[in-house]
């Protein structure tokens, strides 16, 4: 796994982090330096925090959807993101990829039919009115 400024992380054990530097190129191959629960760590360019097996503090990649609650009104759009569609969120697929429910239904109306987006966000102000 390589460690990107553009995605979110936590620890291990569920602790918030806020990437600070990637590629510091600090002593031993320390090239992230993150802000752990107002502290500062350093950690390898993997995202691990210590050589050897699994640690607490080791960094995990976190879905940009993990806050995303079912049938939330969301916005999608495949290849170009020049057009939106209104839709309800339905999940994530087995390759992390954003769902919402077909014909803008919600799961309520849907019989659990669902299709895959290239791209979901939260409505603006705007866009929900």
């Amino acid at each position: 796994m390589k460690i990107s400024m553009n995605k979110k992380y936590r620890t291990r054990d569920g602790r918030d982090v806020e990437i600070l530097k990637v590629d510091a190129g600090l002593k031993g191959d320390l090239d992230i330096i993150a802000i752990v629960n107002g502290d500062i760590y350093t950690y390898y360019s993997d995202g691990k925090y210590g050589l050897g097996g699994e640690l607490p503090l080791d960094l995990i990649e976190v879905s940009p959807y993990e806050d995303f609650e079912i049938d939330e009104p969301v916005m999608v759009s495949d290849f170009d993101c020049l057009f939106w569609n209104k839709r309800y969120f339905a999940g994530i697929n087995d390759r992390g990829k954003p769902m919402a429910w077909s014909n803008g239904k919600t799961s309520w109306l849907s019989n659990g039919e669902k299709r895959t987006w290239s791209y979901c966000r939260r409505p603006t102000e705007e866009e929900s009115k």
